[in-house]
């Protein structure tokens, strides 16, 4: 059996299964539109959703699934949750590099103290701590 094969078939059972459990009606008793969105069936193809519209947006159907309102709040939680693992791995190596210059700066202090060298330990060790505390 083909790809084509097994996407007609799969559509077809689709077809029957909402045959067999129709759509609810919105308020008012009026039949819902069908979803205006896709569904990706893999390998460049699609087919139209076959669920009933629930909300409308700009004079089209949507289902919860591809109401643009929704995707659009998923989206932005998505971006909200990637930019904030992103700072809070900047942070980490932003400490990770002032902790390293703490180090350095203490064994340059060990081997010659000077008070260079103290100025330059102390201000290590206060961006450290500026980091750290935020």
């Amino acid at each position: 059996m083909s790809f084509c094969e097994d996407l007609a078939e799969m559509e077809q059972i689709e077809r029957e299964w909402h045959a067999l459990h129709p759509p609810k009606g919105r308020e008012g008793g009026e039949m819902a539109e069908k979803c205006s969105g896709y569904v990706d069936r893999g390998w460049g193809t699609h087919s139209d959703c076959l669920y009933p519209g629930k909300v409308e947006r700009d004079g089209m159907w949507y289902c919860g699934i591809h109401d643009p309102a929704r995707l659009e709040k998923r989206d932005a939680e998505y971006r909200a949750r990637i930019a904030a693992d992103n700072e809070a791995r900047g942070r980490a190596v932003l400490i990770a590099q002032l902790k390293e210059s703490v180090v350095e700066t203490a064994k340059a202090w060990g081997n010659c103290p000077s008070a260079g060298n103290s100025i330059a330990l102390a201000e290590a060790v206060k961006a450290l701590r500026k980091a750290e505390s935020k």
